[in-house]
Parts: C-alpha cells; structure tokens; sequence
C-alpha cells in the first residue's frame, strides 16, 4: 500500500508540474521566466512540492466529519430537467452557453445589499444561486458545488506557488417560508468561512463518503 501511495504522490507532482508549465507558456510566459522561477524556487523558497506533501500528511479526519455533518442528512439530488421536449440521444453531449452581463446599476445595487447584510457580494451570488436551485427543483433543501482556490492553506508563499490548487466544496442552502433574506446570507456566509477551513478534502472524498450513506448522489 505504501508502495501505491508514493507512487501516486510522483505521479500527482509530475502531472501537476508539467500542467503548470503548460497553462504558463499558452498564457505566454517564456521559457526564460519559468526557467529563472523555478531557480528561485530551488533556492529554499516553498514550491508546489511542498503543497503536495502538505495534502498527503494533513490529518483530514475532523474536516471529513464537518462534511459529513454538514450533508448527512440531505436526501435530494440537484438534477436541472429541461422544460421541453428533447429527444435526449440526439442531444447526447452538446451543449449551449449564455452569457449575461450585469449592468453597473445592479452590480451596485447587489453590493449594497451586501455591505447592509454585512457580508460579501460572493455570498450574496450563493445565496441567488441557492435559492434559483430550489425553485427549478422545487425544494427548500439543495446542494451545488463551488470551485475554490485551493490558496488559503496554512503553507508559506503559497499565493506565488506555481500549481494547480483549485478544489470543488459542497455548498448546502437551506431556506424556509418565514426566513429573512439577511438571516439566509448570515447562514450562507458562515457556512463558506467554515468550509473554506476544512476544504483540504477532495470533492472525491467528499462524494465518497457521503454515498455511502445516501440514496441519492450528491
């Protein structure tokens, strides 16, 4: 087993290095500067293979018990139908997109209602985002995942390190007919600070665990 595991460590760095370095020269960094980076990472300064032996030796079981406190009893399962009738195999793997601009007017608007609730404008998109989810599946109770940044772990220079950090967390918005909205964005809000805490799990792990006590998949 150890053997498996160290194997999967060299596999996971080398994968992640080589994505970086890749992602940097489409972005169009020279090899010079990756070059003269990576000198300076070598020099004694924290890189990305710190990050990966800080993920494989942090004790991650009080954070899998937050997750599965936090989902264990949701049964539901987030699935968007369409309205009309489409012959689903001929639409097997197309996809369309849209893109909405916000005006400034109601970019403005929605920071104020932030700044009034004393929250950020990203809670305030959750908590939209929430409360859109349970009405096209009709349930106070849903579950949608966010993508994180992966940077906020307790690692020295992990802002400069040059990796693939990011992590997908569960978010879980719970409404009720008599709740205030503030009450809602306090909720959200202090569900986002504790979950960014204990997102050293894998949304893999967190996928696992909770299935095995669910019906539904989350």
């Amino acid at each position: 087993f150890d053997f498996f595991l160290f194997a999967f460590q060299i596999f996971y760095f080398i994968f992640n290095y080589f994505n970086s370095i890749y992602n940097k020269l489409a972005s169009g960094v020279s090899f010079g500067d990756i070059k003269a980076e990576s000198t300076v990472e070598n020099s004694g300064k924290k890189c990305f293979s710190d990050y990966v032996s800080y993920i494989f030796n942090k004790d991650t079981s009080s954070a899998m018990e937050y997750w599965n406190d936090l989902l264990a009893d949701y049964n539901g399962s987030c699935n968007i139908y369409s309205v009309e009738d489409i012959d689903s195999e001929a639409n097997i793997g197309h996809y369309d997109s849209t893109e909405l601009s916000l005006s400034a007017e109601l970019i403005s608007k929605l920071e104020n209602t932030a700044k009034k609730a004393g929250v950020s404008l990203n809670t305030v998109f959750e908590s939209a985002i929430g409360l859109l989810l349970q009405r096209y599946m009709t349930s106070n109770d849903i579950v949608f995942g966010k993508v994180s940044s992966g940077r906020d772990h307790d690692i020295d220079g992990i802002e400069s390190m040059t990796g693939i950090f990011i992590n997908t967390l569960p978010v879980r918005v719970t409404s009720a007919p008599d709740m205030k909205i503030s009450e809602l964005f306090s909720e959200v809000a202090k569900q986002s600070y504790t979950s960014e805490k204990y997102g050293i799990c894998s949304i893999a792990d967190i996928q696992k665990l909770i299935s095995n006590s669910h019906t539904y998949p989350v």
